[in-house]
């Protein structure tokens, strides 16, 4: 029941946060995130014996902060803007398409 209430509320939670600026920081930082923090918290683990958690976080958010600024904002001006594309809608397949017309068993296809 849960997850069917999940996937039914998922649709109206993207709507609600799309221009949420928050959010789009948090996506704009999650892959820069995910680059750095095994590295970093490799480094802290080899460095200090009982890295707090605290210290483990705030070290690869710098990380991530100094990635972003440094390697991947710069070239956002080289990247083509994302666009707000038109809803995606179904529409029926004309049946003058000859290989969705139906074929009579005892007809021969004519050329």
């Amino acid at each position: 029941a849960l997850v069917a209430l999940t996937c039914l509320t998922m649709p109206l939670v993207f709507r609600l946060l799309r221009d949420n600026s928050i959010d789009r920081a948090a996506s704009e930082l999650s892959y820069p995130f995910y680059l750095v923090h095994y590295l970093v918290i490799a480094l802290l683990e080899q460095t200090l014996e009982d890295a707090p958690p605290a210290l483990m976080l705030s070290c690869t958010l710098g990380a991530t902060l100094l990635l972003w600024v440094v390697a991947i904002r710069p070239f956002r001006k080289f990247t083509p803007k994302p666009t707000r594309s038109e809803p995606f809608v179904i529409s029926p397949i004309p049946a003058s398409i000859p290989a969705l017309v139906p074929v009579q068993p005892d007809s021969t296809p004519q050329m």
